[in-house]
């Protein structure tokens, strides 16, 4: 199976959207607090454990967003970068 090769826009912003779209399911965890309802041993440890959780996977958001976006902004400036070399090879 041969390996093709894509480097326009559209196919950046096709792999950027796939990016994004799967790191939905990992921002969206949420976890309760038990401790009201469960009051045993580590109940607390586990509602302590939540806040820490939102705030990666908050900061993961942040990063996959953000190399979503630099995906783009690269294939833009290969496909310009790509064009002038071409239009200088007919100059």
């Amino acid at each position: 199976m041969a390996t093709v090769i894509k480097s326009d826009e559209g196919a950046a912003t096709e792999i950027a959207s796939s990016l994004t779209e799967a790191q939905a399911n990992y921002i969206s965890f949420i976890l309760n607090a038990i401790a009201p309802t469960a009051p045993v041993p580590a109940s607390g440890e586990h509602d302590g454990l939540s806040d820490e959780i939102a705030r990666a996977l908050s900061a993961w958001n942040d990063l996959i967003t953000a190399d979503a976006k630099r995906i783009v902004s690269i294939a833009v400036e290969f496909s310009t970068r790509d064009s002038m070399t071409a239009n200088s090879l007919f100059e």
